[in-house]
């Protein structure tokens, strides 16, 4: 019973679509969050389907003037549209490359004469725009800084891009993982229930041909070492299920699942194993559905690196910024681990030579 139950998650999780609605904003640069005299007012990483988006837009008019436009989403249209809207001054930019050469860093400032759209009177606004393009990782950000003259108001947005990579469905190791939800099965209503916040349970892993390993937050971290690989139990062009036996010669599931229709851009990996492993009193229980998304190390790394080094605390919270300080440690102990492990198996290698 408990197996099918087991099973029953498995199939609920691999056919569940986590395609998000088309973006309609296509053609203009929406801030991932925007703050007002120091007050969040739009906040599109935690809501994709906010009402309040913001956005940037900058373009020669047919005076070959340059104009800088503060957009906001119309609810009746669904259109961006211009709420603050005028030409610029003194318009001076900077060059600069930091990491070895492989951070971009490109600045503007600028005076703004800003105002109501078809409204003849402006205020100016002093600007200030970092575009910041990792070459390594192939991602960008964009951090904007306004400060109105006259009614001394403030404004403070940022935004990132982060291109997707094409996944490949071989399955190989090392797989670098992040968590992506946990479920399970209720019994009373034998219905599918997703824990909130899965990521203050646990929120990387790291799969090889020797181990599975898991990371929290928290400092907690384990690890099942495999005595050998049993079988595939199942494997199709999407789906690839692996049977272990552990150390302590205890049976091990693992599923490295693809989704129907983004086989191209999703890969999850499903384990059932309590967290952490060895406890009377486990925070995440045996059964449970842990869904985890493949990683890119390098990226997550320097991504949160940028994050703290140019956003910080203008841009993101106390808990949001220790959390971010706690993952980057996290990412390092996951590569020292791996880095260990294909140590020690060199070593086995070179002595069984």
């Amino acid at each position: 019973m408990k197996n099918i139950k087991i099973l029953i998650i498995l199939i609920l999780i691999a056919t569940t679509s986590y395609a998000q609605e088309e973006d309609t904003w296509t053609n203009k640069q929406i801030f991932t969050r925007v703050y007002k005299n120091g007050k969040k007012i739009s906040d599109l990483s935690t809501n994709n389907n906010s009402k309040n988006g913001i956005g940037r837009y900058s373009y020669l008019n047919d005076k070959n003037q340059k104009v800088y436009e503060l957009l906001k989403l119309d609810p009746a249209s669904s259109q961006m549209k211009p709420y603050l809207t005028g030409k610029i001054d003194n318009l001076k930019t900077e060059i600069s490359y930091q990491r070895d050469s492989t951070t971009f860093i490109y600045e503007m400032t600028f005076t703004w004469n800003a105002g109501i759209p078809k409204d003849i009177s402006s205020e100016q606004a002093k600007v200030h725009e970092t575009y910041i393009f990792e070459g390594l990782t192939d991602q960008f950000f964009r951090i904007v800084q306004i400060d109105f003259i006259d009614s001394k108001d403030q404004f403070y947005a940022w935004y990132e891009e982060i291109n997707e990579e094409d996944s490949n469905k071989d399955l190989s190791f090392p797989q670098f993982l992040k968590i992506k939800r946990i479920g399970f099965l209720d019994e009373k209503s034998n219905k599918e229930v997703n824990i909130k916040d899965p990521e203050e349970k646990v929120i990387y892993a790291l799969w090889t041909k020797n181990a599975f390993y898991r990371y929290a937050k928290s400092g907690l971290n384990d690890k099942v070492e495999f005595k050998e690989r049993l079988d595939s139990i199942n494997s199709t062009p999407l789906n690839t299920i692996l049977l272990y036996k552990d150390t302590n010669n205890k049976k091990r599931l693992y599923m490295n699942n693809y989704l129907e229709g983004e086989d191209n851009l999703y890969v999850s990996t499903i384990d059932i194993n309590p967290f952490p492993l060895e406890s009377d009193n486990p925070l995440i229980p045996l059964e449970t559905a842990i869904v985890w998304e493949k990683l890119n190390p390098s990226k997550e790394f320097l991504n949160l690196s940028i994050k703290l080094e140019y956003i910080g605390s203008k841009g993101f919270s106390r808990k949001e910024i220790t959390n971010m300080e706690k993952e980057t440690d996290l990412i390092k102990k996951m590569i020292s681990d791996y880095q260990n492990e294909t140590s020690i198996n060199k070593k086995y290698s070179h002595t069984r030579k």
